[in-house]
């Protein structure tokens, strides 16, 4: 958890001690990290700064040309704690001293803990570059299983401006929320039929559906309209009738289709991990798989059903942060999923 430190330290530096510009874009009401799972606000008046390579962090600029911050966000395998706050403040504050010695820049006020009951941590600390005098707060929050940082650098000399900067930079850190998945509505979707795979579907309410009834293979694609990464998809496979009543062909089918379903999402640059087996009576099958990704880590959900002659995959892929509540809709949607012979 604490390997960032020195990368997003590094960044930090970077910006406080230039005032050459990037090109810039105008920031819309609400913006993005995280592949969508974490908004947040830009406070008004500050420019987005550059490209936006690194889906986990973004950097902004106020318009006087007199400070910048830098939000990042980085996933964690486990809650944040005491413990770990009082570790994250140790190495943050021997980064910043390390690296304003490396530097050569002169110390002005040594990174030190303020309290503030609403972050996870805020450090404090101030410094000579170039001239300049420097004025920086690294503000962090808990949301979930996610650490969140805003920092700002200012280097105005009016003191109320540098005040006004670090409170907008507080306010940015407060705004910061996660995205919830599109969960059902009080009024349920309409059913869907699919004649040739039959079945009849319910899908999640609000997220946005693609059909492709056949006999066999994904019939059904469903997307969170507000989460690009959270998608939950239908594989149908029928029962041939010469092996409804084979027990043991039947297991191969199952198996064969359970080796489909998890072969859906393999991405090259992932390592993942062995499908983990879940114990729930509700399905045939129910695993799940941790694919590690260099931005984050993406849980593959795959449950089973049986709909009269056809054996049903519900395969949810998300992000960690999300994959409670995805799964949520995935395994409802698959426990609601009934043959077309059954329709009222």
């Amino acid at each position: 958890m604490l390997e960032f430190c020195g990368i997003l330290l590094s960044l930090l530096a970077t910006l406080a001690s230039t005032s050459a510009t990037r090109p810039a874009t105008a920031p819309a009401d609400r913006q993005f990290l995280a592949h969508g799972t974490i908004s947040y606000a830009p406070p008004p008046g500050w420019q987005r700064q550059g490209t936006q390579d690194n889906p986990n962090a973004s950097s902004y600029r106020r318009d006087d040309q007199t400070a910048t911050i830098l939000i990042i966000n980085t996933p964690q395998e486990i809650a944040l704690t005491d413990s770990i706050r009082i570790k994250l403040a140790q190495a943050i504050g021997k980064k910043i001293r390390d690296d304003l010695k490396s530097n050569g820049h002169e110390s002005l006020i040594p990174p030190r803990i303020e309290e503030d009951p609403e972050l996870f941590l805020r450090i404090h600390d101030r410094f000579v570059s170039e001239g300049k005098q420097i004025d920086r707060l690294h503000l962090y929050r808990s949301l979930g299983l996610n650490l969140l940082m805003v920092s700002i650098s200012t280097w105005s000399d009016s003191p109320q401006a540098n005040a006004e900067a670090f409170e907008a930079a507080r306010e940015m850190a407060l705004d910061a929320q996660i995205q919830s998945p599109q969960t059902p509505a009080t009024q349920p979707a309409e059913p869907a039929s699919l004649p040739k795979a039959r079945l009849r579907v319910i899908p999640p309410s609000g997220w946005v559906a693609q059909w492709n009834d056949a006999p066999d293979g994904i019939v059904a694609t469903f997307h969170d309209p507000h989460v690009a990464d959270n998608n939950i998809l239908l594989l149908a496979c029928p029962i041939p009738e010469d092996i409804r009543h084979n027990s043991d062909a039947r297991a191969k089918l199952i198996d064969e289709l359970d080796q489909r379903a998890q072969n859906i999402y393999r991405p090259e640059s992932a390592r993942s991990g062995t499908p983990q087996q879940i114990n729930d009576r509700r399905f045939i099958r129910k695993t799940i798989t941790q694919h590690h990704l260099a931005d984050g880590r993406v849980e593959v959900a795959c449950r089973m059903v049986r709909a009269d002659q056809v054996l049903v995959e519900v395969i949810s892929i998300s992000r960690s942060e999300q994959s409670r509540l995805v799964m949520k809709l995935a395994d409802e949607l698959a426990l609601d999923v009934l043959p077309m012979e059954d329709q009222p």
